[in-house]
C-alpha cells in the first residue's frame, strides 16, 4: 500500500463508492495521463523528457485546482513540494505563450 490511490482502489466495491473529491481528482489525472501518451509510472519517475514534465505540471495544476495542498501533490507524485510551486508559477506562463503546452493541457482536460 504505497499511495492513497492503491488504498481506495483496495476499499473500493460497488456499494462504497470514492466521494471525495480529491481521490476523484487523482483518480482523474491517472487516467488523463494517458490521452496525452504517458503511464502514471513515468510521471511519477524522475526521468526529466519535456513532455514528462509538461504532464507533471498538468497533474500538479489539476490537484491544485481540487483542493490538494503542494505538500500532498509532492508526495503522491514523488516530488519536493517546492517543485510543485514552480510548476504552479510556470504553467500560467506556458498556458499563456506555449501553443503546444496549451494543446497538452486541453488534451489533458478533455472529458
Amino acid at each position: 500500500m504505497n499511495s492513497l490511490y492503491e488504498w481506495m482502489l483496495e476499499k473500493e466495491t460497488p456499494a462504497i463508492q470514492i466521494k471525495s473529491p480529491k481521490v476523484k481528482a487523482l483518480l482523474y489525472c491517472k487516467e488523463s495521463v494517458e490521452k496525452i501518451g504517458f503511464t502514471w509510472e513515468q510521471v511519477i519517475s524522475k526521468d526529466r523528457k519535456a513532455g514528462l514534465v509538461d504532464a507533471r505540471r498538468c497533474v500538479s495544476r489539476h490537484l491544485l485546482l481540487h483542493g490538494w495542498t503542494t505538500m500532498a501533490a509532492g508526495e503522491e507524485l514523488n516530488l519536493h513540494y517546492s517543485t510543485i510551486v514552480y510548476h504552479k508559477q510556470k504553467f500560467k506562463t506556458l498556458h499563456e505563450y506555449d501553443a503546444q503546452f496549451r494543446h497538452t493541457w486541453n488534451e489533458f482536460t478533455r472529458l
